[in-house]
């Protein structure tokens, strides 16, 4: 596969992730007790799945990597919904929020995108 510094989904990932760690250090402790790790982790997963996958040796198991992401990334707008609802100041979950959708929309298409050359690796079925 090539590189996933040549792919926009990656570079949007390692964004996105940078701004919720840094979302996620200015949340307060007692309000959000075990979220914050969560949230970081769970944004970090997605370009590091994108990366093993990346490194994969079939498509098919690259389009398994890209799943996970997308798990990943529902799983942060989720936390970033919740954060948005409980501390209403903070107007950078709501927008992280809007840009994981997005990201998820790309990596679906990259997902798409990777189960057709699975297809064509395989060859026609008979």
């Amino acid at each position: 596969m090539s590189s996933t510094h040549n792919l926009r989904v990656f570079h949007r990932a390692v964004a996105i992730a940078g701004a919720v760690t840094a979302l996620a250090q200015r949340l307060p402790r007692q309000a959000f007790p075990g979220m914050r790790a969560q949230l970081v982790r769970a944004a970090a997963s997605i370009p590091a799945n994108i990366a093993e996958g990346n490194g994969q040796a079939t498509a098919a198991q690259y389009a398994h990597y890209v799943s996970i992401a997308l798990g990943s990334c529902a799983e942060v707008e989720s936390h970033l919904l919740l954060v948005a609802q409980v501390v209403p100041s903070e107007r950078d979950a709501s927008a992280l929020a809007v840009e994981a959708v997005e990201l998820q929309r790309m990596l679906g298409g990259l997902r798409k995108y990777l189960r057709v050359r699975a297809r064509a690796e395989v060859g026609p079925r008979r």
